[in-house]
């Protein structure tokens, strides 16, 4: 990462972004209806799936989009961001006329959309959004347990599920399996604001029902290119109308990690700048939610980059991320041992009372409500 490029994101204001942000970003392609249509009554979820070279792994991703249970007001977004020629029949392109179903809609490209998320998000016409990987999988029960729980709250605008991680091939019993509910209720918490990244784990966006008009109002996805771009997001629109999570049930969204052609295959020299932007992203929150407590909050967020880079190098990536090349891009330096005493007794102060204050913005849900059987 050059310095231009360091002192740009150094410089980003990460929770800017607007309507017209959004859709200018939007502008340098063009989405062409290939196959399908929208309904004509605009559907309650728009499932949102941009993908690009992965038939196979594509297909499992539309079939559980397809499979939802008890849930019909919903059309899927085929998003082929491959960029080639329209005229050609791409392998995406020929799986896609054997799905005849008119919940489906097929878009291609084109050219490359630089930002594939925000460009299907401009796809849809529905109330909510879904983002679907095309290497992934929903649960048959996803639709069904999350648009109930949304009915039962009118204050949520973005509810994140669990999302279940396999490094085997995935299969109808194993999800089954997982996406059980094991509990009497579910236990539903909206995030905190300000302490938000520092003192509690980050909502999943993968997943999460979105409503559409919010997160094109706040701009979505940031321009800038930070490999965090998922990241900004999910905190850029807590700040702006907050989100809730499911704390304790069951796996809704399923991931394939290690998955030839994802970016968190890349080496270290990638996971570097990545969380170098992160360290950015941390001291821009230091400043602009705790500008008495920067200092500290630099260091915490020092703290949380050197706890992610761990867990990169032991987990089954095994890649490592050069720490120190982040504390010199980001002028991070090591706190003596009083300050470092000084700032844990902070920490857990301030930990105790984030975790107070989650309790008090929970509600439950009864799992026979959601029409799940324990």
């Amino acid at each position: 990462m050059d310095e231009t490029r360091l002192r740009e994101i150094e410089n980003y204001d990460f929770y800017s972004g607007s309507r017209e942000s959004f859709y200018k970003k939007n502008r340098e392609h063009k989405a062409v209806l290939v196959q399908g249509r929208h309904w004509e009554k605009a559907p309650l979820v728009t499932i949102l799936l941009p993908t690009c070279k992965r038939r196979d792994l594509l297909k499992e991703a539309l079939e559980s989009a397809l499979r939802q249970e008890e849930v019909a007001d919903y059309q899927i977004i085929v998003a082929d961001n491959e960029g080639m020629p329209l005229e050609m029949e791409t392998e995406t392109a020929a799986l896609m006329k054997a799905y005849t179903d008119s919940k489906v809609i097929y878009y291609r490209y084109d050219r490359q959309a630089y930002s594939p998320m925000n460009s299907v998000v401009a796809l849809a016409r529905s109330k909510w959004i879904c983002f679907l990987h095309d290497d992934d999988v929903l649960a048959p029960n996803y639709l069904k347990i999350m648009l109930h729980i949304v009915r039962q709250n009118q204050d949520i605008s973005y509810l994140s599920c669990n999302i279940g991680v396999l490094n085997y091939e995935i299969s109808k019993r194993n999800i089954r399996e997982f996406s059980k509910i094991r509990r009497e209720k579910l236990t539903i918490r909206k995030a905190i604001r300000r302490g938000y990244f520092f003192y509690e784990t980050r909502g999943n966006w993968l997943g999460a029902l979105i409503d559409r008009q919010h997160y094109i109002d706040m701009g979505g996805i940031p321009a800038l290119a930070t490999g965090i771009g998922d990241h900004i997001m999910v905190g850029k629109y807590n700040d702006r109308y907050g989100i809730y999570k499911i704390l304790d049930g069951p796996r809704l969204y399923f991931r394939r990690e290690c998955g030839k052609g994802q970016i968190s295959m890349l080496g270290g020299e990638h996971w570097t700048d990545c969380y170098t932007s992160k360290m950015f992203f941390y001291l821009y929150l230091a400043r602009r939610n705790f500008p008495l407590l920067q200092k500290f909050f630099r260091y915490k967020g020092f703290a949380l980059v050197q706890e992610d880079s761990r867990a990169l190098r032991n987990g089954i990536y095994q890649v490592a991320a050069d720490v120190k090349e982040i504390a010199d891009r980001c002028h991070i330096k090591t706190a003596d041992g009083k300050t470092a005493q000084r700032y844990c007794y902070l920490d857990l102060v301030l930990e105790s009372m984030a975790a107070l204050y989650g309790k008090r913005r929970s509600f439950q849900v009864k799992a026979a409500e959601c029409g799940e059987k324990l």
